[in-house]
């Protein structure tokens, strides 16, 4: 498991990760706010540094 930045070549990936039990992507997740929705405001608020947890099984 590692930290890894957000890119144009993952963004897709982070975005579509979910948190809902029926695996239906929303802007108000259940536990959390959509990764789409924070990496939209990421660019507005400024001076965030968005990383996403990647896990790579062997």
């Amino acid at each position: 498991m590692e930290l890894v930045e957000v890119t144009k070549e993952n963004w897709v990936k982070v975005i579509l990760l979910t948190t809902n039990a029926d695996n239906q992507h929303t802007l108000g997740e259940e536990f959390v706010a959509s990764n789409a929705y924070s990496i939209v405001e990421s660019f507005y608020e400024g001076n965030w540094i968005i990383k996403a947890i990647e896990h790579n099984v062997n």
